[in-house]
């Protein structure tokens, strides 16, 4: 606990500095993201796993004894999964080993995608934004497809915002080999031909469509069409597992919330290009769970805009040239605690660590 909050006030602190001083540099940025990994990954270690993981690991064991081309034609898992599972496996032959690989790879990616998004000296930041969100552990510790998969179509968003088609168009690629529903990246192509408003409106009708539950209508339009993901996870069986609940309110309420501190900051706080891009991707991706809210699991649909959040919280207070910049830092990383208190991700992930971590 105690370095938790050492880390949390030093972040605090370094992103309050003037810019470009000593203690608001790149290179301080690159030591508090280290040490927010390295207690990232004391975290996963003491921590529960999800029922997911668990089914992971059971498959990897597999791998003991195969070859990888025989390991890849046992399940029907995306063809970058196997052989990322595979590899962890054959590397750390451990449940805790595998678990933190998985977890590396997922943070790596994001890590990564961060310093073609955000200013170098911002990266610690975001990163303890994304550290403290739960959705980003659930893709991390037991939705871990979907985890590189997301890690990837945001790499995929970095290379196209810094100008690299080709190795945004690689990165998505790869997000599909990990899980197919990462199709929706090839939305970031979309939107960035279409003003703010069209996307406003696109999302808006896709609202109105989830809460009158016409989007079910979607199921009827694919009828004829060989989607096995899209007939397993909107039958009954697989919705009665999710507990019978559809089209629900209250992650269609907790997209909303994100969406407007997007607008209001767009208006009040800070943006450019980078942050309409952004802003618009998140609308882009939530429109498909609004879409597809009918299915079990949408929760798994909604997660590809939900992993934007901690980036639509973090970039316009730090790059916000207004002269209530401090304030708005505080107010981000106030927002940052807040959704960590209340979603259990401090509770459960830091502090359970102990006094000392």
């Amino acid at each position: 606990m105690v370095c938790y909050v050492i880390l949390a006030l030093y972040v605090l602190a370094t992103n309050w500095a003037k810019p470009r001083s000593l203690l608001n540099s790149k290179h301080m940025s690159r030591v508090l993201s280290l040490a927010l990994l390295c207690l990232g990954g004391v975290a996963v270690w003491v921590t529960e796993t999800g029922v997911d993981m668990s089914r992971y690991w059971r498959a990897a064991q597999v791998a003991a004894n195969r070859s990888l081309p025989e390991y890849v034609h046992l399940f029907r898992y995306e063809p970058g999964f196997l052989v990322f599972q595979w590899l962890a496996f054959k590397l750390v032959p451990s449940f805790d080993g595998f678990r933190l690989i998985v977890a590396l790879g997922i943070w790596g990616l994001t890590l990564w995608a961060l310093g073609l998004i955000v200013r170098k000296n911002q990266i610690a930041y975001v990163f303890f934004a994304y550290l403290n969100f739960f959705y980003f552990w659930t893709f991390s510790t037991n939705v871990i497809r979907q985890g590189l998969a997301s890690g990837c179509v945001l790499l995929a968003m970095g290379f196209f915002l810094s100008g690299r088609p080709w190795k945004s168009l690689v990165s998505l690629i790869s997000a599909m080999s990990f899980h197919l529903s990462s199709v929706v990246g090839l939305g970031i192509y979309v939107v960035d031909k279409l003003n703010f408003g069209t996307v406003v409106a696109f999302w808006g009708v896709c609202a109105v469509l989830f809460i009158s539950g016409l989007n079910g209508l979607v199921s009827r339009l694919f009828a004829a069409v060989p989607l096995p993901y899209l007939a397993e996870y909107s039958s009954s069986s697989v919705i009665l597992r999710y507990g019978g609940k559809i089209n629900r309110l209250d992650f269609f309420l907790f997209s909303v919330i994100w969406l407007l501190w997007g607008l209001f900051s767009r208006k009040y706080v800070y943006t450019d290009e980078k942050y309409d891009f952004v802003l618009k991707c998140y609308m882009a991706f939530n429109s498909l769970f609004l879409t597809f809210g009918f299915i079990g699991f949408s929760d798994r649909m909604a997660g590809y805009s939900w992993f934007l959040i901690p980036l639509l919280v973090a970039y316009p207070v730090l790059n916000t040239t207004s002269k209530y910049r401090k304030p708005f830092v505080l107010l981000g990383f106030v927002l940052v605690i807040a959704t960590s208190i209340w979603f259990g991700v401090l509770g459960t992930r830091y502090l359970v660590l102990g006094l000392f971590y």
